[in-house]
Parts: C-alpha cells; structure tokens; sequence
C-alpha cells in the first residue's frame, strides 16, 4: 500500500499539531506563541483532622497580598479534598472554609514554576480536640503526662508533678 502525497500530508499535519501542543503545555506557551511568564500551581489538599478524611466541596479563596483586592473565589475540593490553583508569582493568603467545618487561612509565597502543595486540616464546628486518652488539650492527665496543643500526650511532672514518693527529673519524667 502505498502512500500518496494527501496522506503523507496529513501524517505531517499531525505530528506538528501534536509537537505544537506538547511545546505548549511542556513550556506554558499560549496560543499566540508568547511565553507567559510567573506562573506557578498550588494545591491544597483538605482534610477532616478528626478522622483524616478528605473534605470535598470545600470553598477555596485566593487573595494576591500585593493588589488591593478582595480574595477571589477560586473553586472548590474535588472528592479527594483537592483543589489546583494555577497562579502568578507571588504571595497570597488562601482561606478554605466550608459550613461544616472551621474556616482555616494561609499564606504562601510561589516563585515561578513551583508546584507547591499545602496539607490543610479542618476541624468539624464545637469539636473539641482531645488527646489519645481524652485530656483537654493542654492540661495534665494521669501524672506526669501532659496534653499539649498538638494532642501529644508527653512527660512534663514540672507541670504535672510526680505520684507520691517519686520525684521529677530535668527529662520530665518521674524516678
């Protein structure tokens, strides 16, 4: 079977669309064949810190720091808790809320080309985060352990002393 010159023409055609379009993702090229410069994409990823599920239908809002305007609604997590922004350089306030959950906000610097991707836990509303044996977030349990704000139970008898007839070390455990 042989070729003619129509084909071999179209098989042409193909291959310098196809290397035109890999040029223009490859490199970020618009169509009009300028490169636009600065551009960087940031992901958050959205979860529920009480059971490290994803969040879907989380709102995402982006606030450019260095323009006088107010946050833009950029979209919400998919069902993954994942959201791609595809941004300018520079630095920005993202805030992620969503009704059913605390509303959290961040900022983040992004030079050119990053591909930066930010870890966001939400709490449900009135959850009250506790420690693995359910002392209030920094408070004393059973002694000498301690509760702090992160919900990692730790020796500290200098904050929750030592039981009767043991006594506290600079390491804040009791001996």
């Amino acid at each position: 079977m042989a070729l003619d010159k129509k084909d071999i023409l179209i098989v042409l055609a193909a291959f310098l669309l196809l290397g035109i379009s890999f040029f223009a993702y490859k490199f970020d090229v618009d169509l009009t064949g300028f490169l636009v410069q600065g551009k960087a994409d940031l992901t958050v990823n959205v979860v529920d810190g009480s059971n490290d599920h994803p969040i879907r239908d989380a709102k995402v809002y982006v606030k450019d720091v260095d323009k006088d305007v107010k946050g833009i609604y950029s979209g919400r997590t998919d069902r993954q808790g994942m959201k791609t922004i595809r941004l300018s350089q520079g630095t920005y306030v993202v805030e992620i809320t969503h009704e059913d959950f605390s509303s959290k906000s961040f900022s983040v610097l992004l030079l050119d080309g990053d591909e930066r991707k930010v870890n966001v836990v939400l709490y449900p509303s009135g959850y009250a985060k506790t420690c693995s044996d359910k002392t209030s977030l920094e408070s004393c349990s059973t002694q000498p352990w301690y509760c702090d704000s992160e919900g990692v139970l730790t020796r500290r008898c200098d904050l929750c002393s030592c039981p009767q007839g043991l006594r506290c070390t600079s390491d804040g455990s009791c001996v």
